[in-house]
């Protein structure tokens, strides 16, 4: 009923990298920060220079990177590192982090999405940093992926072939 709820609601919330947490929701196409509404305006002019005006200041800004819910901006000359996040993202996030890994463990994550062609490991096997543990097909490409680190694979989590996303972890290497 909770997540439910807040999808209805429209909650979303900016986590900033320095810690900060703001949340923000929409109601009839209006941003609303701490239940005042926000006179938010996002604007580009004819030389693609982008500006955004909070309560009539304006601000030059520049996207700098958008990968998925996270963004880095240049507002001023000053760079800000955040995601945007939904109330259920947020509670799947902490819920994530309470599995870490070992401190000693690798995860080494698929680059980008793609089908898994030869798994050149196996569990228990020593590899050093730079060598050879599988490869992914993209966009017609073969990838090899390399160990980051050196160290035991103690779990190779996918197969050949099988599709693999962006970010899904493909193997972890154990540290001595």
């Amino acid at each position: 009923m909770k997540i439910a709820e807040n999808l209805l609601s429209n909650k979303l919330i900016a986590l900033c990298k320095t810690g900060d947490k703001y949340e923000f929701s929409i109601k009839n196409d209006k941003i609303l920060y701490k239940n005042h509404p926000l006179d938010f305006q996002l604007s580009e002019d004819e030389n693609e220079i982008c500006s955004i005006s909070v309560n009539g200041k304006n601000y030059p800004v520049e996207l700098i990177s958008n990968k998925q819910n996270q963004y880095e901006i240049l507002i001023n000359g000053n760079s800000y590192l955040f995601s945007i996040e939904t109330p259920s993202s947020l509670h799947r996030q902490k819920v994530l982090s309470r599995r870490t890994p070992n401190s000693n463990d690798i995860e080494i994550k698929a680059p980008m999405p793609g089908k898994i062609i030869d798994i050149l490991v196996q569990t228990g096997q020593q590899v050093k940093e730079g060598d050879p543990l599988l490869t992914l097909e993209a966009m017609k490409m073969q990838n090899i992926i390399i160990s980051e680190k050196g160290g035991t694979i103690k779990q190779v989590k996918v197969k050949t072939p099988s599709n693999v996303e962006k970010d899904d972890i493909l193997l972890i290497i154990s540290q001595q």
